[in-house]
């Protein structure tokens, strides 16, 4: 049995060889225009987007691909009814289909493979809507089939699947929009006769469909294999800006860095190598670096560089390389020395582009009137066409982004990206060396000055980035333009009568602060911030990088403790002793740290510590003293039913390695005893006897010994208030 993949290549040379007079392919001119989106033209017929928003069409109309409500074609530029508010268009052979400024999609004209998306295969003569949907972004129209990104980065295709060119993995033909797999990050779409091209906005580069003659770039060419019935990366690169697929069996494509790429079919040299020898890889078509848009056409290849000078190679039958004569190109030719030319589309034979000044220019075979010159006469230069004068955009520019920063724990909404030059289907992303890019989501052109859009900044890398926006094949970038920070602060507001938890996570931070029921006399908000710790003052204790501050607008303190929990990582304690990490709380009045009550987790790096006064607080650790000097007792007096005087004991800090602790009651007698044993230079009391009852209220005396050095002896008082 005849493998299925060659039938659909026999029956395209079938067709090819019937209407090769009359085959007048995909022209797709994305004019970049202000308050202009496109030029397209199909096998005869030609549709453009005014500046005012309104719809022109003229040439062939036998299957109301012109969209006027009938089959009678026109020779000039004819308005297709009254809507002034179509953003986009693109044509098949005999059908079209556009998006307006709502985002609705719109389709006409032939539907014997139910390339319209309407659920049928009726021919329709007028613009008629394609589901409910609003949020189209993009549209791309081939030879029987059709392709169609939402504004949520989701690819959807419809129409003839002989060659697997809708990517659904089979080659079951589909009358309505299918989504293509499940990715939400695709940024273009480029249809061809029976295979497709698209670009993520990573950058990488997807294909499917035939693969015959190597159009797909991926290397294989022959075999059973020969069509790709679901997408399959082009390569590794991940700089890929921008695709077209040619009117037959090539493709053409610009990297990031200005670089021209080609593959497929090469009997006429559309390649550009300078040769006829087909190419089953994307490579490079010269060494320039300076491309800044291309199109492939039916055996010919256009392209604009970044100077406006305007370049073509391959078939030239009819005049359609704009060279004043008929002679097949190789290699890139300059089409004359122009040098405002703004974007291109080739087609089948014939060709067309706008200059900067907005004028439409056309040239190669006109049969169908097609050319809009109001004459059948063949061009082989460009010729001023006869559309009215559109108004190109320069590049769009951003000059302000509101709000300039965003954290990187969650999304942001950008309520103001100012600039010019802005229009429906624009694309916005974040770039930064090295990473790969953030795509927006939700983008509304609210005017061509404005636009709102959504990032999702969640675990993506602290530093500046350039906002980069692209309308159809010209961007514009506003260098370093957006800051993602790490969360370090967030305020909560803090009900006296439910408890509380904030949570602080960024690079450096992850703590947790729990409030109790009624810590505070009445609502509040409280602030937890990263700081810088105060140096130490004493050499007893070694404070990490790890500081917080905890505040609030009322400039209330707690009267229950509240428990402070420091997650850590091994490069924020390295050369520390973890067993004797603690967290401890800055005494500004004293210019003194006071390590608090602390429970250190080695295994979990974690410490948890209770607090009963809001400041600044560090991650340290506590080491012994070299002598008694310094010896701190607290909180004194120790009222365990207070937040202020309250907590788990009495704590005996700056102690030197095996320090004796003797508690007396005034009258003498020997309450408890203990050691500092841990060589952390601190011990906690819990305020009960040698028996381990609570001792009662009333002031004792601690006396405290040095059993490495007789001399050192400190002797003080404590209350304990019950």
């Amino acid at each position: 049995m005849v493998n299925k993949k060659i039938r659909c290549r026999k029956l395209f040379i079938i067709i090819k060889s019937f209407l090769s007079v009359i085959l007048y392919f995909l022209i797709t001119v994305i004019c970049n225009a202000q308050n202009c989106s496109s030029v397209v033209g199909g096998y005869g017929h030609t549709l453009a987007i005014k500046a005012d928003g309104t719809l022109w069409a003229w040439g062939r109309n036998a299957d109301g691909q012109s969209g006027f409500g009938n089959n009678i074609s026109k020779h000039s530029p004819t308005q297709v009814g009254t809507a002034a508010n179509w953003s986009s268009v693109s044509c098949g052979p005999y059908f079209t289909l556009a998006i307006k400024a709502d985002g609705t999609l719109w389709a006409w004209g032939d539907n014997s493979n139910g390339q319209l998306g309407l659920g049928h295969y009726i021919t329709r003569y007028a613009p008629t809507q394609v589901g409910t949907e609003t949020n189209w972004s993009s549209v791309s129209c081939g030879f029987g089939h059709t392709a169609a990104i939402k504004t949520d980065g989701t690819l959807w295709a419809w129409g003839l699947n002989d060659c697997g060119e809708l990517g659904q993995g089979n080659t079951t033909q589909i009358n309505v929009p299918v989504q293509v797999e499940t990715a939400t990050n695709w940024s273009s779409v480029s249809c061809s006769y029976e295979y497709t091209f698209a670009i993520k906005t990573d950058g990488t580069l997807w294909a499917w469909g035939f693969n015959g003659e190597g159009e797909l770039g991926i290397g294989d060419s022959t075999g059973d294999n020969i069509s790709k019935y679901s997408p399959i990366q082009v390569g590794t690169a991940t700089k890929w800006s921008s695709v077209s697929g040619g009117r037959y069996s090539h493709a053409v494509a610009i990297k990031t860095d200005g670089t021209l790429w080609a593959c497929g079919l090469n009997g006429y040299g559309e390649l550009g190598f300078g040769n006829t020898t087909q190419m089953s890889t994307m490579t490079q078509v010269g060494t320039e670096t300076t491309w800044a848009s291309v199109s492939g056409g039916y055996g010919h290849t256009l392209a604009v560089k970044t100077d406006g000078t305007l370049w073509t190679w391959g078939l030239n039958s009819s005049g359609q390389l704009g060279l004043n004569d008929l002679t097949d190109r190789w290699t890139p030719t300059q089409a004359g020395t122009a040098t405002n030319w703004s974007s291109v589309s080739g087609c089948m034979n014939y060709s067309a582009a706008i200059k900067t000044d907005g004028t439409l220019w056309v040239w190669g075979l006109n049969t169908y009137y097609q050319l809009g010159l109001d004459n059948t006469t063949q061009m082989n230069i460009p010729t001023r066409g006869n559309i009215p004068v559109i108004v190109v955009l320069s590049s769009p520019t951003i000059t302000s982004v509101t709000p300039a920063y965003g954290i990187n724990t969650g999304t942001i909404t950008i309520s103001n990206l100012a600039g010019t030059n802005f229009s429906s289907g624009c694309r916005l992303k974040l770039s930064k060396a090295g990473q790969s890019d953030i795509a927006a989501t939700n983008i509304v052109v609210v005017s061509s000055t404005q636009v709102t859009c959504i990032f999702d900044l969640t675990n993506k890398t602290t530093g500046f980035w350039d906002i980069v926006v692209t309308t159809n094949s010209l961007s514009g970038t506003l260098t370093n333009g957006f800051e993602i920070r790490p969360l370090t602060s967030i305020s909560q507001i803090v009900d006296s009568a439910t408890e509380a938890e904030i949570t602080l996570k960024n690079d450096a931070l992850d703590v947790k602060v729990a409030i109790l029921v009624n810590t505070f006399s009445s609502t509040a908000s409280v602030t937890v911030e990263d700081a810088i710790a105060p140096v130490a003052d004493r050499t007893s204790i070694k404070i990490t990088n790890i500081a917080i501050q905890i505040t609030n607008d009322m400039d209330y303190q707690p009267v229950k403790n509240i428990t402070i929990t420091i997650n850590y990582k091994d490069s924020d304690v390295f050369g520390f002793d973890e067993s004797k990490l603690v967290i401890g709380r800055y005494d500004s009045l004293n210019d003194r740290w006071v390590p608090l009550p602390s429970t250190a987790y080695p295994d979990i790096n974690k410490v948890v510590g209770i607090t009963n006064h809001l400041s600044t607080f560090a991650l340290m650790q506590l080491t012994s003293s070299g002598n008694l000097k310094t010896v701190y007792v607290y909180p004194n007096p120790y009222k365990p039913d207070t937040a202020k005087y309250g907590g788990p004991g009495i704590i005996f800090s700056e102690l030197t390695p095996r320090a004796n602790i003797k508690i007396f009651t005034i009258s003498g007698e020997l309450v408890t005893e203990f050691d500092e044993t841990d060589g952390d230079g601190r011990y906690l009391w819990d305020a009960r006897n040698k028996n381990g009852e609570r001792v009662a209220s009333g002031a004792y005396i601690y006396f405290i010994t040095n059993p490495d050095d007789s001399s050192q002896k400190v002797k003080g008082k404590l209350a304990i208030v019950r």
